[in-house]
């Protein structure tokens, strides 16, 4: 079974070393890494990834299934990959070209600062993945990408006396992409920002917070304590900004840990419990039973029969 966890800039790295020659690593911080023309997705197992991702397809095809479904990525297109998603099934076409930026939430949040609001709306909430190209887009993006290579290639003459501001040039061009793709967004969210949208908003912090917590189970009052709010006010902002109860979000993101851990790791259901925050295996097994329809021990093996 695959064990491809992507928590951070870091990990990602640790877990391609072995594969160091099937993709280029044009660039990494400590929020920001990007890669060109990827070969190492092209295998049977899945990934999970809990960063952002935008993947631009410059030629060819991806073929993926998330938690969302089949998602078919073509030429001209941007794929939007939100934290905590399970990527597997992956096809990637002969001919693919496909710029991937993958950036952590904390970078996120101080690239897109009061825009962040909108990125949870539509790529969290309404859970918006695929975007098509205008031709304007194209044209912003060529731009964009030409001078994003240029800047991470640092084998290039002419810009070797760039190196003590590289970091910096990228970062900012990260953020002339990615606000580019904010008007996009904006388009495709019916209510735009909502009122007075700002950097500090509670729910989409309590969304950074969850994604970011590693054992989710926890209760509402724990996240609502970490975020210096009261239980009450964090349910009632969470049905205004997207119609589900902090509890439903946090059983969403508990059962997508409940099943990449029970498919795609030898971990034992004892081990599985633990992990994802049940120190009790049979409440854990009769929470399974009841949001997922099957006991951790029938979705193991449903999944290896497949």
């Amino acid at each position: 079974m695959a064990k491809k966890e992507l928590t951070n800039i870091s990990d990602f790295l640790c877990e391609l070393n072995e594969d160091k020659n099937e993709f280029d690593v044009n660039y990494k911080d400590e929020d920001i890494l990007i890669i060109d023309n990827i070969r190492l997705l092209n295998k049977p197992e899945s990934i999970f990834i809990k960063m952002n991702v935008v993947a631009c397809c410059k030629k060819g095809r991806i073929e993926a299934k998330t938690q969302d479904g089949t998602i078919t990525v073509c030429e001209n297109e941007l794929f939007i990959c939100r934290p905590n998603q399970i990527i597997e099934q992956i096809m990637i076409s002969p001919d693919l070209e496909c710029g991937l930026i993958f950036i952590t939430n904390n970078g996120l949040r101080n690239i897109l600062g009061q825009y962040m609001q909108l990125w949870t709306k539509t790529v969290i909430v309404n859970k918006l993945n695929k975007i098509k190209l205008t031709k304007g887009d194209m044209e912003y993006y060529y731009h964009f990408y030409t001078l994003l290579n240029m800047s991470v290639n640092a084998k290039d003459d002419a810009i070797k006396n760039w190196a003590p501001y590289r970091q910096d040039i990228v970062q900012q061009l990260v953020k002339f992409g990615l606000l580019g793709l904010c008007n996009a967004l904006a388009t495709d969210c019916e209510n735009n920002l909502p009122e007075k949208a700002n950097a500090d908003n509670a729910f989409s912090r309590f969304m950074d917070l969850l994604q970011n917590t590693e054992i989710k189970h926890q209760t509402v009052d724990y996240y609502a304590d970490k975020l210096c709010i009261t239980p009450k006010y964090l349910t009632v902002l969470c049905k205004k900004y997207s119609d589900k109860t902090a509890q439903e979000w946090i059983r969403e993101y508990t059962l997508t840990d409940i099943l990449y851990y029970l498919k795609n790791t030898s971990l034992s259901i004892k081990e599985v419990s633990v992990r994802v925050g049940f120190p009790n295996t049979s409440f854990f097994g009769k929470y399974v039973k009841e949001y997922l329809g099957m006991t951790p021990k029938q979705l193991r093996e449903q999944h290896t029969e497949e």
